[in-house]
């Protein structure tokens, strides 16, 4: 073996060791965490501006639907509702599951990004992201900074990459 197939094959090895420690911390977290704690003082706001959208069609306070609900973003409400639409009453495991999924592809698209501004330190930098606490803490949490996060990220990749 050349020394580059042999760097090739440490860079390869430390991403799937970096990967199997992101799935086992998060597999953990799903099922030894409580359920309840996942939801956080803003999240009921969210999930109302969701539920107004179920039952008026339009982002309104479902208390009075004559007040438009423009208080918080409207991708994360609309998330909830489709989550809600697809699994029932509780979407919160389908929610936590996509947020553990953006924050393995933010990971991924800053590790491209590490790979074209300082080469050899892609690996540090997709475990940077992915086996950090506050971010796998808030991926498992119902809040919409992962989404955020994730087109942020994607937004820097493709300014990056044209």
């Amino acid at each position: 073996m050349t020394a580059k197939k042999i760097v090739e094959f440490m860079s390869q090895l430390r991403l799937w060791i970096i990967i199997a420690i992101f799935v086992a911390v998060n597999i953990l977290l799903l099922f030894l965490a409580d359920g309840s704690a996942r939801y956080e003082v803003d999240t009921e706001d969210f999930y109302s501006v969701a539920r107004a959208l179920a039952s008026h069609g339009a982002f309104v306070d479902n208390e009075n639907p004559t007040a438009y609900a423009v208080f918080r973003q409207p991708g994360y409400p609309v998330v909830l509702f489709l989550a809600e639409a697809i699994v029932g009453d509780d979407p919160s495991g389908l929610i936590v599951t996509l947020q553990i999924l953006a924050v393995l592809l933010i990971g991924v698209l800053v590790r491209a990004i590490a790979g074209h501004w300082i080469p050899g330190r892609e690996d540090l930098a997709f475990a940077l992201i992915v086996l950090n606490p506050n971010i796998i803490g808030t991926a498992h949490t119902l809040l919409p900074m992962t989404f955020y996060s994730l087109a942020f990220a994607a937004a820097i990749w493709a300014a990056l990459r044209f």
